[in-house]
């Protein structure tokens, strides 16, 4: 899975270097994104997986 957290501190960083609380308050945001896309793209690799499909 890509690494969205990573990518986002990276751009951030060189963005607002100068402000430290921000990058502080800007790295939580990464981890809770990351979390959902991974929920939804289990849900949808489940739905697609023909070994475990009804019908």
């Amino acid at each position: 899975m890509y690494d969205h957290q990573k990518k986002a501190l990276s751009r951030a960083y060189w963005q607002y270097k100068n402000a430290p609380k921000l990058i502080e308050w800007l790295k939580i945001l990464p981890d809770i994104a990351q979390a959902n896309i991974e929920d939804q793209a289990d849900k949808i690799q489940r739905m697609l997986d023909i070994n475990t499909a009804e019908g």
